[in-house]
């Protein structure tokens, strides 16, 4: 087993190119390289990680695999041979600084799955084809399992493995600060923000939750929206770090008129994520993406429609034009910063949900976005199709967008 040299463009031959643990650090992880000597660790502890959980490879792409001297992300699909050992907690790898790795753990059962992340390695920015490396933890296996990715190409199965990336369990070093506010009910959240401040915080995030009483007597949404701005203001000025936001419930309505009110510009909102959000479906999105320079917003739309607002909202609130169910039936504005994204719930979102699926949400957008417009531009006339015949009020949107 050998990796062999860097073609004319810096990178591998495409297919999948097998190595053993030794001679990927040995090739990669070069001393003369200052980023990627700090790989080196990391690496060690993902290869432990996988041997002790009955993995026999894990596959590595990205800017890592390249010549590039000083490569920016890495990454990497852990194979494990079920469900219950791709259960991973958010601190269970190692994060180093400048370090940045973007790793799915996945369960060997699950080929579509893995045949579709493979084909979404396989190609650059550009569209052009990259070469990837297969790393044997098991010495006595000399072939990859995988090598017939190209015979399970289906640009449905692509579809669904990029829409599948934002579960990947997330390890990145941690270059700039971070900050993460939840706003959310008290009385109903109070034990769900203990339980995810370490989660958050080990990440290397600073953890800065906002709570609001909606049963309270003098509860009001505009003194809400000050009282938010006050808090967010004053974490800034502390840290001077973008912000990234999860509001649940009444919590979305109110962040929502604070994002849309002139007067409120003080900071920088990098992601929001919005969980059960009462905003009205047709919320003007795009002034709000103006204004922030947002890079992501998230809507965890109901699967199945069942979703229950279990907070105490008044009259009142519901005759705001800005109330409404996106919960249910999400946002008339169509933009590539913001996915509604289909999400079953259950109950409120506990402390595992989040860890699981919601903060890696948080890390994942920039991936989702910088492939997403590319593929679709090459397959064009195949999504268009598939939009006509099974999606058709999207059919002209999507023509609208791409042509």
């Amino acid at each position: 087993m050998t990796i062999p040299d860097f073609n004319k463009r810096g990178v591998l031959d495409k297919g999948i190119h097998q190595c053993n643990s030794k001679e990927f650090i040995d090739r990669f992880c070069y001393e003369t390289g200052d980023v990627r000597n700090k790989y080196k660790k990391v690496l060690e502890e993902i290869f432990a990680f996988a041997l002790s959980r009955e993995g026999n490879s894990i596959i590595l792409a990205g800017s890592f695999v390249t010549s590039k001297e000083e490569p920016n992300d890495l990454d990497c699909m852990i194979i494990l041979p079920n469900k219950e050992c791709c259960w991973v907690q958010s601190n269970e790898l190692m994060v180093v600084e400048d370090c940045q790795l973007d790793i799915i753990v996945i369960e060997e059962s699950s080929k579509e799955s893995i045949y579709s992340f493979l084909n979404l390695f396989s190609k650059d920015k550009w569209n052009l084809d990259v070469g990837m490396v297969e790393v044997i933890l098991d010495k006595e296996v000399d072939r990859s399992t995988w090598n017939d990715y190209e015979e399970h190409f289906s640009i449905e199965n692509l579809l669904r493995a990029r829409e599948a990336y934002i579960h990947r369990h997330v390890v990145r070093g941690v270059r700039e600060k971070k900050i993460l506010v939840t706003i959310t009910n008290a009385e109903e959240h109070l034990n769900f923000n203990n339980e995810i401040s370490p989660i958050v915080s080990s990440a290397g995030w600073i953890f800065a939750p906002y709570w609001y009483v909606s049963t309270n007597k003098d509860f009001s949404l505009s003194e809400e929206v000050k009282r938010l701005s006050g808090w967010l203001r004053y974490i800034y000025t502390i840290y001077e770090a973008n912000v990234s936001i999860f509001a649940d419930g009444l919590g979305t309505m109110i962040l929502g008129m604070y994002m849309k009110d002139s007067q409120y510009s003080e900071l920088d909102i990098d992601k929001v994520i919005l969980s059960r959000s009462v905003l009205n479906r047709d919320f003007e999105w795009s002034e709000v993406f103006d204004k922030w320079a947002l890079n992501m917003v998230c809507n965890l739309r109901s699967k199945d429609g069942n979703c229950v607002i279990s907070e105490q909202i008044s009259k009142k609130t519901k005759s705001n034009p800005l109330y409404g169910d996106t919960y249910r039936n999400g946002f008339k504005f169509k933009h590539s910063s913001l996915v509604e994204y289909p999400y079953q719930y259950i109950g409120t979102v506990d402390w595992k949900q989040f860890n699981n699926i919601i903060f890696p949400m948080y890390q994942t957008a920039y991936l989702i976005k910088k492939n997403t417009d590319s593929m679709i531009r090459n397959n064009f006339h195949e999504i268009a199709e598939m939009l006509r015949s099974e999606m058709p009020s999207q059919y002209d949107i999507f023509q609208e967008k791409f042509n």
